[in-house]
């Protein structure tokens, strides 16, 4: 049997929008109220999957937690409909989650 590679450990070939990994899907939640959706996440996981950048979860968790926190931080910073008066409840607990508040 072959063994899967990190990328279809955590997402596997099934079609869905959540991850079954806690942490990973809390990403994803916050993440998603930035417009940040489960397959650009996914994306991120499988090239850096791909090229051996990430070799277990930990990294994975850190790696889209890191890029979503980057994307976070530029639409607070530069998007007036995001700035940090500008948040709705949910959004600003979405940042402050990813730490940019």
């Amino acid at each position: 049997m072959e063994k899967l590679n990190l990328y279809d450990e955590l997402v596997g070939s099934n079609d869905t929008t959540s991850f079954d990994d806690k942490e990973l899907e809390d990403i994803n939640w916050h993440a998603n109220i930035f417009d940040i959706t489960y397959v650009e996440l996914t994306k991120v996981l499988k090239e850096k999957s791909d090229d051996g950048t990430i070799t277990n979860q930990e990294e994975a968790k850190n790696l889209l937690f890191d890029f979503c926190k980057k994307k976070v931080l530029n639409m607070v910073q530069n998007d007036s409909d995001f700035a940090e008066g500008n948040l709705e409840d949910d959004e600003a607990f979405a940042a402050s989650f990813f730490e940019v508040l």
